[in-house]
């Protein structure tokens, strides 16, 4: 009994997903870009997106970057 105590919370923590809305803010040179939003995605797949967006911008405004927030 004791083990399955512990072991629930444990199990319910790795099966939740951590999706959410999140954003995407670029900048070059303190010049304001964008911004993109995400609805319902993991950290993981918001970063590669950020990160994609970050080489569509530098194509044409070098220097340019971009972070979650």
């Amino acid at each position: 009994m004791k083990k399955t105590l512990i072991l629930a919370p444990l199990l319910l923590v790795a099966l939740a997903s951590c999706r959410k809305d999140r954003s995407c803010a670029c900048t070059q040179n303190g010049t304001d870009l964008g911004t993109a939003n995400y609805v319902n995605v993991t950290r993981s797949e918001a970063k590669n997106a950020c990160q994609g967006l970050e080489a569509q911008y530098s194509i044409s405004n070098p220097g340019a970057t971009c972070s979650l927030k």
